[in-house]
């Protein structure tokens, strides 16, 4: 594969991260040329992007502000994960339970277990167990309307991970979560796109701003639609830039689907040379390989996200993927747990969340058999805020 040296920044230390995310609706699965340019990109676009991908190479070690609140007293904390089979519900759930056990708070653990019936029994145990807050990971307010306003009536502040509120990302209802504040990013949904946006920067900074482009977005989130909207928002600015085919993925396909999809799209688009993959568990599903038993895996440059050990020795053995954004899932949940006790001692949250980071082969990427997990200390930073 081409090199993905945009700028040297030393390897981080190493564990699996994942993230989760909430199914929201359909996807129709199908596939199709979206835009069409054919241009020549300018050399100011070109330089911005490398000047965003420079950065996002380098924030790997950027620390959280301190400042925060002190810990509150006797809180209990209920954490609802959309599912504890995954890493990020494993990893989310033991960082809550460690951040509690350092200021002395009360949690209780539910799993989602994938489904929005079992979203629902937690917030209403949460309830019943006499929660003072709730802390969700990857579970939107659609379709939770309901129990987040039983939540609210009862006096439970929820914050929320990796998911939209009702009147984020073209939501019209009230909303009704408060959400962790990210870097730069207003919102959860605003976050997201930045992370859509990083992948497009790299592409058009590793092809000086001529590209034809497979995008393999997964439209049945609402994260992970908002990753989309950043990605194609940003490859517009590229005027030699073009998105040859959008491979929908929906969450049927998600299995042996999605490599043939991926071939045929390969088959179908010979002049493509780049590939962008809305987060990393499509790789594993089969994107890689369909890059691999193409033939053509030294031509095309493929960005993925979220940095899992699989996707970080893909990389490092040249076997189908280059690149990918990532940020650190148990610092998401310590932010996610300081934005509770913020707002539990009513104060704004601050921009505590992990920063929007890229690795490659010479950058951020960890040891043998790790995922990515940030350079930066940030559970001092934490401790320090919180008093401990």
């Amino acid at each position: 594969m081409r090199s993905t040296r945009i700028k040297g920044v030393g390897g981080c230390a190493a564990a699996a991260a994942a993230l989760i995310l909430v199914l929201t609706g359909c996807s129709t699965g199908q596939s199709g040329a979206v835009g069409s340019s054919g241009g020549e990109t300018s050399k100011e676009v070109v330089s911005l992007a490398t000047q965003a991908v420079d950065k996002a190479f380098a924030d790997s070690s950027t620390v959280p502000p301190s400042g925060g609140p002190t810990a509150g007293k006797g809180v209990k904390l209920a954490y609802l994960t959309a599912g504890l089979s995954s890493a990020s519900g494993t990893e989310g759930a033991k960082a809550v339970e460690e951040a509690a056990a350092s200021v002395g708070w009360e949690v209780s653990v539910f799993d989602g277990k994938f489904s929005p019936d079992r979203y629902q029994e937690g917030m209403r145990r949460a309830i019943s167990w006499g929660a003072d807050a709730v802390l969700m990971n990857g579970i939107d307010c659609a379709g939770n309307e309901a129990p987040l306003q039983a939540l609210r009536d009862a006096g439970i502040k929820v914050v929320a991970i990796a998911a939209v509120d009702c009147d984020e990302g073209g939501g019209t209802g009230e909303g009704l979560f408060e959400a962790p504040a990210y870097p730069g990013a207003a919102t959860p949904h605003d976050y997201f796109e930045k992370l859509g946006a990083i992948q497009a920067d790299w592409i058009i900074a590793q092809s000086s701003g001529q590209a034809k482009v497979i995008e393999f977005p997964v439209p049945d989130f609402l994260i992970t639609r908002a990753t989309q909207e950043g990605f194609e928002r940003q490859l517009a600015t590229c005027a030699g830039c073009e998105i040859v085919d959008t491979v929908a993925i929906g969450i049927n396909d998600f299995g042996p689907g999605v490599q043939d999809k991926a071939e045929q799209a390969l088959l179908q688009n010979p002049d493509a040379d780049y590939i962008s993959a809305n987060y990393d568990e499509l790789m594993s599903f089969g994107i890689a390989a369909a890059v691999m038993g193409s033939g053509r895996n030294d031509a095309i440059g493929v960005i993925a996200g979220n940095g899992y050990p699989y996707n970080m020795n893909l990389i490092r053995n040249n076997q189908g993927q280059d690149a990918g954004y990532a940020y650190d899932f148990e610092w998401d949940h310590y932010a996610g747990f300081d934005t509770v006790n913020r707002i539990l001692q009513a104060q704004r949250p601050g921009e505590v969340g992990p920063p929007v980071v890229l690795f490659d082969k010479e950058n951020n990427l960890p040891a043998e058999g790790s995922g990515y997990v940030s350079g930066a200390d940030f559970r001092s930073v934490f401790a320090e805020s919180w008093g401990k």
